[in-house]
């Protein structure tokens, strides 16, 4: 596309094709989850769930320890060029048609590094059991994944941890910026979002566990296609919007030209698109719109919907779920979330956090490379008050 030329929203915001709905799969992962937990006690409705892609939880045999180097050198690059880069950059999360051509990485703004072919898809890797840190907290990974994918099992671009304290009645939500730098075990360091492809949700669990020192065991991930009849199904949402987002959308047409910035309401094709909105800032900004519509999600769900209503929205998209949690376990969760509705508080993040990374190229990818040690003392003071 001309870069002198203003996108319309059918070419920006909405970004139909390949690529349709991804931004949104985590908040329909976390809308299933939260309402199912809400609706808890509907034990007939629970049984729907599937899990016919239920992965064991073995002792692992042997110990694994996270390598100090790498295959290759890493090139940081300066702070002002990687934001300038991250604003126009846009990984692929589809599989190239040929093999990517041999080139230099440059730091200019406008050049895009050399993608790589996605990784060979492995057997699905178990999950290693990990002892409760604190038996008041429950964490969840929470994945996103394109059922139109061409590729049978691909990179992950939305991975949030949903973590519920039953003491403090607090649920936490971080998002994981895809592009960081990790060691996979057995694959060397790569992007985080390469974790599911390489071995599927165990790996991805196991990776995090090892890593960050964490005790995932469960996970929810769904085929998503349709978060808007969920949002409508709910009567819309109210969504605050900053003076930058409100003259971006008026002059796409989006949004009425007399709207202020503040609480804005919409219904499930304008929340898409708010949530997928890439013209304002880099992933970082959109991760933080994402968890700005799970909240309003919550909040409609929490505040105006019964149980009744609430069952029936489960029975009609329940069909996009997958999970391991147990029954038992949803039930246990919904009556806390019930009986302490009032008292449930918010708190959202994203991993890495501030001043914790810096770009990078390594091995051709535009990359994320994180203080691994801060990283996981600030993780665990948000998930165990450490």
């Amino acid at each position: 596309m001309d870069e002198n030329k203003t996108p319309t929203p059918e070419e920006e915001l909405p970004d139909e094709g390949k690529k349709s709905h991804r931004a949104l799969l985590i908040i329909g992962i976390i809308t299933m989850l939260l309402i199912l937990i809400i609706a808890g006690a509907a034990l007939i409705i629970l049984r729907g769930l599937r899990g016919n892609e239920a992965v064991p939880i073995v002792k692992r045999e042997e110990t694994y320890t996270i390598p100090v180097t790498m295959e290759e050198s890493i090139s940081i690059i300066d702070p002002d060029e990687f934001a300038a880069m991250t604003d126009d950059y846009e990984d692929e999360t589809e599989p190239p048609e040929t093999e990517a051509a041999e080139t230099t990485p440059v730091t200019e703004k406008t050049t895009q590094p050399a993608e790589t072919e996605p990784p060979k898809q492995q057997a699905q890797t178990p999950i290693y059991e990990q002892y409760k840190k604190d038996p008041d907290v429950t964490n969840v990974l929470l994945l996103g994944r394109d059922a139109r994918a061409t590729y049978e099992r691909g990179r992950t671009d939305s991975m949030i941890i949903l973590s519920y304290n039953k003491r403090t009645h607090g649920v936490k939500l971080i998002s994981l910026m895809r592009d960081m730098l990790i060691p996979i075990e057995g694959h060397d360091w790569n992007r985080i979002n390469t974790a599911y492809a390489f071995g599927g949700i165990g790996l991805c669990i196991n990776t995090l566990n090892d890593v960050f020192k964490l005790d995932i065991q469960d996970y929810m991930t769904i085929d998503f296609d349709g978060l808007t009849k969920v949002i409508d199904s709910i009567g819309g949402i109210d969504v605050n919007l900053t003076p930058d987002e409100v003259a971006l959308y008026q002059s796409y047409g989006m949004i009425p030209n007399d709207t202020q910035p503040g609480s804005y309401h919409m219904d499930g094709a304008t929340a898409l698109k708010h949530a997928r909105n890439r013209t304002l800032g880099s992933d970082f900004e959109r991760t933080r719109r994402q968890r700005d519509v799970l909240i309003a999600i919550f909040n409609k769900v929490t505040s105006s919907m019964s149980l009744t209503d609430v069952t029936s929205l489960i029975s009609s998209t329940l069909e996009l779920v997958n999970t391991n949690l147990p029954v038992t376990t949803i039930v246990s969760l919904a009556t806390d979330v019930m009986t302490n509705k009032s008292a449930i508080s918010f708190e959202t993040s994203r991993l890495p956090f501030n001043n914790t990374y810096n770009g990078a190229w390594y091995k051709k990818m535009l990359v994320i490379q994180i203080d691994i040690a801060e990283n996981t003392r600030l993780l665990h003071e948000v998930l165990y008050g450490d």
